[in-house]
């Protein structure tokens, strides 16, 4: 895990993090042949994971007070470096709140309810504020005004 995070930081620093792919790190890191394929062996994919686990970990333990932030995002294998300065602690903690996202109303102008002024066809459950519309019925297929709820 060590190799791995070295490789891939000096890759970075040197900018060559575009360079960075699951390919080259399994054969440069983990010592895969050149015929390694990244589809059937996961490797690489799987330590990965582990090390954005460790890194996280220590961030938020021993590593809280460090100036320099090494992170990877989900789906990359190019290091996020970041230097905190001091308002940046406090920013970390604000980014921890949830936010609930509650169901909605459909505000749209779908009509609960349609009258047909033809046939007096119901469709939906009547409601009160109704405005007349033109469109055509279902059940008698006439072209007419209806009172849309």
């Amino acid at each position: 895990m060590a190799r791995f995070l070295r490789f891939t930081v000096e890759r970075a620093l040197a900018g060559k993090a575009g360079e960075l792919k699951e390919y080259l790190i399994g054969v440069e890191v983990f010592d895969r042949k050149s015929s390694y394929d990244p589809r059937v062996d996961p490797i690489v994919r799987v330590e990965a994971r582990r090390l954005r686990s460790k890194l996280k970990a220590y961030y938020e333990g021993d590593g809280k007070s460090d100036a320099t932030l090494i992170e990877f995002l989900s789906g990359s294998y190019a290091p996020r470096l970041t230097v905190r300065t001091a308002a940046a602690p406090e920013r970390q903690a604000a980014e921890g709140i949830t936010v609930a996202v509650l169901p909605f109303a459909d505000l749209g102008l779908k009509p609960r309810s349609a009258k047909c002024r033809a046939c007096g066809w119901w469709r939906g459950t009547p409601r009160r504020n109704c405005a007349t519309v033109r469109t055509t019925c279902a059940r008698c297929a006439i072209i007419s005004r209806w009172m849309r709820c």
